[in-house]
């Protein structure tokens, strides 16, 4: 009897000394704070086409870039950054001059990022997001008309583009391609980045 009760308690000691870890995971996970970041490329084989220099962290995936969609020119042209907790999200809104018109036709961007939860308990420890959602509207050039002093002006409409993402699952501080967009009145694409890294609290 007395050796049963020593294997019971033995199996029950061992069962806790196992859930640790995986509680101390999760508990960690719970707790972290997260830097989202999505950056824009902008990609063209246009040598005509605005040329730039990227950050270090992107080299990799410009190269990746390039043998699948053949581009030769990237350029840097947003960077949105958001800091939310384990299971959080963000909501960005703004003008930009992203597609390079005339300032008096700016864009205007939105981006959500919902959901982020931190999945620690498998052999790959890896983020999730469940959704993330990026758009602009952007100015369309869809006519000209002659002002009062002869010269022809654009006839600008605005239009709405965008990307919708449900369960995207990345590894952490890894840039990842999510998307790519077409760019209106232009040979560009653009190609969305998105780096999640942990931050101390």
């Amino acid at each position: 009897m007395n050796k049963i009760k020593l294997l019971i308690v033995g199996i029950g000691v061992s069962g806790v000394l196992f859930l640790l870890p995986v509680s101390g995971l999760g508990q960690a996970a719970a707790d972290s704070n997260y830097e989202v970041t999505v950056q824009v490329l902008m990609g063209s084989d246009d040598a005509s086409a605005p040329k730039g220099s990227l950050p270090g962290n992107l080299s990799a995936i410009s190269q990746q870039i390039k043998s699948k969609v053949g581009y030769s020119n990237f350029r840097l042209v947003g960077t949105i950054i958001g800091r939310i907790a384990n299971q959080g999200g963000f909501e960005y809104k703004s003008f930009s001059d992203l597609f390079g018109q005339d300032p008096k036709f700016r864009s205007f961007l939105e981006l959500t990022v919902a959901g982020l939860k931190a999945d620690l308990a498998g052999k790959e420890p890896s983020l999730d997001i469940q959704m993330l959602k990026f758009g602009a509207k952007v100015p369309v050039v869809v006519g000209f008309r002659r002002d009062e002093a002869g010269k022809d002006q654009p006839s600008v409409s605005y239009e709405q583009i965008g990307l919708t993402l449900s369960r995207l699952g990345i590894s952490e501080n890894v840039p990842t391609l999510v998307g790519t967009l077409d760019v209106p009145n232009g040979p560009e694409m653009i190609f969305l980045i998105v780096t999640v890294k942990t931050l101390d609290r």
